[in-house]
């Protein structure tokens, strides 16, 4: 499981992307324009976050020259094509959580209202 800046980066490149392609030619300066101010990622942690992701064989990282300026030509590779499924399917997860979290809390709160009136 990916862990917040993980997703972050993860988001970005699965966003650079269209539909129709599995691959991307992008610079770490456009991933590190798009990070959010809260995500505190500095450029080395950003480097060691893409090289994790591509060990963790989301997508195959190839470093190149595209007219003199260093690029990443980054591939997605199962883990990375199904990244956005992934995301739906822990979104409901934690959706379910809260629902029986406030199922849960309403029950109780009725079962200490029961037991004060026959109490009292």
């Amino acid at each position: 499981m990916l862990n917040k800046n993980e997703k972050i980066v993860m988001q970005i490149i699965y966003d650079k992307m269209s539909d129709s392609q599995k691959a991307v030619i992008i610079t770490e300066d456009e991933i590190w324009s798009k990070l959010p101010k809260m995500a505190k990622i500095d450029l080395d942690d950003l480097r060691e976050i893409l090289q994790q992701l591509a060990i963790d064989e989301y997508f195959e990282l190839i470093h190149t020259e595209k007219k003199g300026n260093p690029v990443m030509v980054i591939t997605l590779k199962k883990k990375g094509i199904a990244f956005e499924r992934s995301l739906v399917q822990q979104k409901r997860k934690l959706g379910q959580k809260i629902v029986i979290t406030v199922i849960c809390a309403v029950i109780t709160a009725l079962i200490s209202l029961f037991i004060k009136n026959l109490g009292g």
